[in-house]
């Protein structure tokens, strides 16, 4: 389904939900965070032992402004240099989770439609209390417990299909160093509404992205806004992406796969059990614009879908997040994916 994004309609409904968001920041001070998405799972090991004692502010100055257990947690370390890397696992359907094949809920341009395990290790520098900078890379391993595949036994189109098959001979089962990344982050405060912004730029290397589709480099912004309500254990958010990418092949047949601008919107609202668990869930809607548009200002929107998960904050610096996806209208077992993120600072 393509739409105007002054059009009504789904989009409109967004946008008026957008406005319900806003509206309530400013009347209860309330707010979000992001997964594109979602959204992942961080490990950062400070390098304490290789270039002396890390150096810490003597007041903490990122956790008083950084209160939610999530965000506090993928804030990082507070040590001024360390190694951040992020894990997470994307399986398949609640119905068969260890299938090779994932199934594409969102309708997403280009999606490799395979369970994979992803992550990345980046070197990072604290600039401020609230200021970072990472330089990273990341990893990632296709089918990580399916050396075959009998990808006949799928209903599937064949141009996808044969996608998966090459997808597969070439990358089953071996693990990927790609697309190097440098990242800005700021935290900040505004009232009771905890504030993460971030920009990334990244190279492609991967041989999907690269080899097939000709991708050469992109830049990704986020911003993350997120309000404790400590009474009721309640939390609520809203986070924002904006994202670009270049492409040096002009194939026609890549066209469709080659996403030129996307644009995502994740309302979230978390609950507080006990000190260690709480109950998060995240919509997101991600909407697409690949080369074969001609409309500058035309869209396509994927299937907005939701998360329901357990948070667990083992520590302050660990957080993980074991979930499923589905599509809200579509529920069944076959179309609901399992996963799993984590986020954990040393």
């Amino acid at each position: 389904m393509q739409m105007k994004i002054l059009s009504r309609g789904p989009l409109g409904s967004l946008f008026s939900l957008l406005a319900m968001v806003s509206l309530s920041l400013s009347v209860s001070t309330i707010a979000h965070a992001s997964e594109s998405s979602a959204p992942a799972s961080e490990t950062k090991v400070t390098l304490d032992e290789i270039v002396g004692e890390g150096e810490r502010t003597e007041t903490d100055k990122a956790d008083e402004l950084i209160t939610n257990r999530m965000l506090r947690a993928s804030a990082g370390s507070l040590s001024t240099w360390s190694v951040s890397t992020t894990w997470g696992y994307l399986g398949s359907s609640v119905k068969n989770p260890f299938d090779p094949v994932r199934p594409n809920i969102r309708g997403a341009a280009g999606t490799a439609d395979m369970h994979r395990a992803t992550g990345d290790i980046a070197l990072r520098r604290r600039l401020s209390a609230v200021d970072s900078l990472s330089l990273g890379a990341g990893l990632g391993m296709f089918a990580p417990f399916h050396g075959s595949v009998d990808f006949d036994s799928y209903d599937m189109p064949e141009d996808t299909l044969n996608r998966l098959r090459d997808n597969h001979a070439e990358n089953a089962q071996k693990l990927s160093v790609n697309d190097p990344y440098l990242s800005y982050t700021r935290l900040a405060r505004l009232g009771n509404v905890q504030s993460v912004s971030s920009a990334t730029l990244y190279a492609f290397t991967n041989s999907y992205t690269r080899g097939t589709l000709g991708g050469v480099a992109s830049l990704s912004l986020g911003q993350t806004f997120m309000t404790d309500t400590p009474v009721t254990g309640l939390s609520f958010g809203v986070s924002f992406s904006a994202g670009s990418s270049l492409y040096s092949k002009d194939d026609t047949d890549l066209l469709g796969s080659q996403t030129r601008y996307s644009l995502g919107v994740f309302p979230v609202a978390e609950y507080v059990i006990n000190d260690t668990f709480n109950l998060r869930t995240l919509i997101g809607q991600i909407y697409q614009q690949t080369r074969a548009e001609q409309d500058p200002w035309r869209f396509k929107n994927q299937k907005m879908y939701q998360s329901v998960g357990l948070g667990i904050s083992v520590t302050r610096d660990i957080y993980l997040y074991p979930n499923v996806q589905f599509i809200p209208r579509e529920i069944s077992a076959d179309q609901t994916n399992v996963g799993i993120s984590a986020t954990i600072n040393l």
